[in-house]
C-alpha cells in the first residue's frame, strides 16, 4: 500500500509537470459562448476519457472537453477522488439544474378564442376553459350562498350586540361622571367664570357649609334656652337637637346652594342680555375701523366705549392677551366661553372663518351688525303681537282673582255668623240628616287659603307674561315681587270694603 502510494504521488507531480508545461502555449482562440448554451451542451462520460493508469499513454496529459471551464489543478482534489476510488464510493454530483420551461404562446383565431390543443382534445376540455368543471352543481351552489347568508347575519347581530353594550357603557359612564365630584366642581367653575366671578369652588363650598353651620348653631341656642326656661327634660332636648342637626341642617345647607345657583344663573342672563344688546354698535365701529386701514386687533380696541359696561371689559382682556403674544383668535374663543349667548357664539365664528379665508372681514362684521338688529327688531314684532295676551293674564290674576276670594271670604264669614244664630240641633227630614257645624276658625283657614292661591297665582302668571313679551322666564323674575303684592293688596282691600258693606247682612 505504501509503494502504491508513493508511485501515486510520483505519477501526480510528473503530470502536474507537463500540464503546466503544455499550458504556457496558448490555445487557439474559440468563439465565446453564451452561459446558456454551456450549460445545455451534454457533459461528456468518464469512461471515454483516458484513464491515467493506462499504459498505452502514461505520459500524456488529460485532454480537457473544449467547452469545458478552466480550473485551477488541486492535490486535494485528486487525492480526494482516488481514495473515494480505492474504497469503491462515488464521487458526490452537482445536481443538474432542470430548464426552465418557455410558456407555448398560441396563436388566437378570428373569433378571440385560441385553437384547442392535443392535450386539451384528448382531456375533453374547450380551448378557453380554465375552470376544472364546465357546470357547477346548483345545489352546492344554493347551499354556500346560504350559509354565506346566516354568516353575515350572524355577525351583523353580533356586531349590533356590541354596538349596544357600547352605548350602555357610554350611558353608564356619563352617569357616573355627571355624579361626581369632578364634575359639580366643573360646572360651578363655569357658573362663576359665565357670572364674573373668578372664586375658588372650595372657597365657595366652605362658605355654604358655615352659613348652614351657623344657621343651625343659632336655632340650637335660642330652642336651649326655651326649653331651659320651660324646664324641658334633657332627654326629649337630645332627640330634639339630634333631629335638629340632621334635618334641619341638611335642609339649610341644600337651600343655600340652591339659592347660590339661581342667583348665578340670573347673573349669568343679565350679564349675557347686557353684552347682547351693546353687540351691534360694537362691530360696526370696529367695522368702520377696519374700513380705515387698522388691523384687526387694533379695530376692535378702539371700538370699545365706556358706556359698553361688560363687552368693554372683556374687548380689553382679549387686546392684552394678544399684546402678551397669544393668537387673537384663542383669545376670542375663550371670550365667547364665558358667556351663555348664541348669538355672541355664532358671530365670532364667522368672523374667525372669514380671517382663515382672507375675506373682507370690514363687510362682514357690518352685515353681522345688520343680522343682529333685524333679529331684535323681530323679537319686538312678535312681543307685541302677543301683547293682548300678556294684558289679559295679567288682569285675571292681579285683579279679577283677589277680587273672587275676597267676596268668597265675606260670604264665608257671613254664613258663619248665621249659622252661629241659628239652632239647628241636627234637624232630620226621615232619611236626610242636616248637621252644620261652623266656627271663626273656618274663615281664618280660608283666608290662608287664599293667601296662598294667590301667591301661586301671581308667580305663575308673571313667569307665563316673561316667556310672552321675552321668550325666556329669567325676563319676568323682577315683575314677580309686583305682581305678588298687588295681588295680595288687592285681595285685603276688597275684602275689608266687602266686609264693611255686607256686615249688616248676618
Amino acid at each position: 500500500m505504501a509503494a502504491t502510494k508513493k508511485n501515486r504521488t510520483a505519477h501526480g507531480a510528473r503530470t502536474a509537470r507537463k500540464t503546466a508545461a503544455a499550458h504556457k502555449t496558448p490555445p487557439p482562440k474559440e468563439p465565446s459562448r453564451s452561459s446558456a448554451s454551456i450549460a445545455s451542451a451534454p457533459a461528456e462520460p468518464l469512461s471515454s476519457l483516458p484513464s491515467p493508469s493506462s499504459p498505452s499513454s502514461p505520459n500524456v496529459p488529460l485532454p480537457l472537453p473544449s467547452d469545458a471551464p478552466r480550473r485551477r489543478f488541486s492535490f486535494s482534489r485528486l487525492f480526494r477522488r482516488d481514495r473515494a476510488t480505492a474504497s469503491g464510493k462515488k464521487p458526490a454530483e452537482k445536481p443538474v439544474e432542470k430548464p426552465v420551461e418557455k410558456p407555448v404562446i398560441r396563436p388566437v383565431e378570428k373569433n378571440g378564442t385560441a385553437p384547442e390543443s392535443p392535450e386539451d382534445t384528448k382531456s375533453g376540455k374547450k380551448a378557453g376553459d380554465s375552470s376544472p368543471t364546465a357546470k357547477p352543481d346548483p345545489k352546492a351552489l344554493a347551499e354556500h350562498s346560504k350559509e354565506a347568508e346566516r354568516r353575515k347575519a350572524a355577525d351583523d347581530a353580533a356586531l349590533e350586540r356590541t354596538r349596544r353594550m357600547l352605548k350602555r357603557r357610554e350611558r353608564q359612564r356619563k352617569r357616573k361622571e355627571l355624579h361626581s365630584a369632578q364634575h359639580r366642581k366643573r360646572m360651578l367653575v363655569s357658573l362663576l367664570l359665565k357670572a364674573g366671578y373668578t372664586a375658588d369652588p372650595d372657597d365657595v363650598k366652605r362658605v355654604v357649609f358655615y352659613i348652614a353651620f351657623a344657621v343651625t348653631a343659632l336655632f340650637t341656642l335660642s330652642t336651649l334656652i326655651l326649653a331651659a326656661l320651660a324646664g324641658k327634660s334633657a332627654t326629649g332636648l337630645l332627640l330634639f337637637y339630634f333631629g335638629v342637626w340632621t334635618a334641619v341642617f341638611a335642609f339649610l345647607y341644600l337651600f343655600t346652594w340652591m339659592v347660590i345657583y339661581v342667583y348665578l344663573d340670573i347673573r349669568i342672563y343679565r350679564r349675557t342680555k347686557e353684552l347682547e344688546e351693546v353687540l351691534p354698535d360694537f362691530l360696526q365701529l370696529a367695522s368702520a375701523n377696519i374700513s380705515a386701514g387698522m388691523p384687526i386687533d387694533r379695530a376692535l380696541w378702539f371700538a370699545v366705549r365706556p358706556n359698553f359696561g361688560v363687552l368693554a371689559k372683556e374687548i380689553e382682556e382679549v387686546a392684552k392677551e394678544t399684546l402678551a403674544g397669544e393668537e387673537l383668535s384663542e383669545s376670542l374663543t375663550r371670550f365667547t366661553e364665558r358667556y351663555d349667548s348664541l348669538i355672541l357664539r355664532r358671530s365670532v365664528s364667522i368672523l374667525l372663518e372669514g380671517m382663515a379665508a382672507g375675506g373682507e372681514i370690514a363687510e362682514l362684521l357690518s352685515k353681522i351688525a345688520l343680522d343682529i338688529q333685524e333679529t331684535k327688531i323681530l323679537k319686538k314684532e312678535m312681543s307685541a303681537n302677543v301683547a293682548t295676551y300678556a294684558i289679559f293674564i295679567t288682569f285675571a290674576s292681579i285683579v279679577m282673582a283677589p277680587l273672587l276670594f275676597a267676596l268668597a271670604t265675606t260670604l264665608l264669614t257671613i254664613i258663619v255668623k248665621i249659622t252661629g244664630s241659628l239652632n239647628l240641633g241636627g234637624a232630620s227630614n226621615g232619611f236626610l240628616k242636616l248637621n252644620i257645624k261652623t266656627s271663626a276658625q273656618m274663615v281664618t283657614n280660608f283666608r290662608w287659603f287664599s293667601v296662598m292661591m294667590l301667591s301661586v297665582s301671581a308667580i305663575m302668571s308673571a313667569s307665563i307674561v316673561s316667556v310672552i313679551r321675552k321668550g325666556n322666564v329669567k325676563d319676568g323674575i323682577r315683575n314677580l315681587p309686583i305682581f305678588l303684592v298687588v295681588s295680595l293688596t288687592i285681595y285685603f282691600l276688597a275684602a275689608a270694603a266687602l266686609a264693611a258693606t255686607l256686615g249688616s247682612l248676618a
